[in-house]
């Protein structure tokens, strides 16, 4: 083709420039805010089913920022937490994957009286 092309987050083909993030350094700074706000019980919620490859390097990064400096760091299924919604109820911490799932988990906090930012 004759026209110019720019990759997002994934390599094309050789010679083709890609535009991307630092899944990795995210995830360090996403464990380093939930320190700074005092958590200590802190989950990773995952969604296989619609994460990318990158959200391997975010992960990680939320390992090496938590779990590496002494604070409890669970990985809970989506799935897991949407047929147990009381599970949320055992950390002070959340990490999601993607917008939307941090909005369904904002949801199933608010359903079962937890304040965000207050209780976690």
């Amino acid at each position: 083709m004759a026209v110019p092309i720019v990759s997002f987050a994934h390599q094309l083909a050789e010679g083709i420039p890609v535009v991307t993030v630092d899944s990795y350094s995210g995830g360090r700074m996403a464990a380093a805010y939930l320190r700074e706000q005092g958590a200590k019980e802190v989950a990773l919620v995952l969604d296989e089913a619609h994460s990318p490859m990158s959200s391997r390097c975010r992960i990680d990064g939320i390992v090496d920022g938590l779990a590496r400096r002494g604070n409890a760091l669970a990985v809970i299924e989506l799935d897991e937490l949407i047929r147990k919604p009381l599970l949320l109820n055992q950390y002070d911490g959340l990490i999601a994957p993607n917008d939307e799932v941090a909005v369904q988990l904002q949801g199933m906090a608010r359903a079962s009286g937890r304040k965000i930012n207050e209780d976690f």
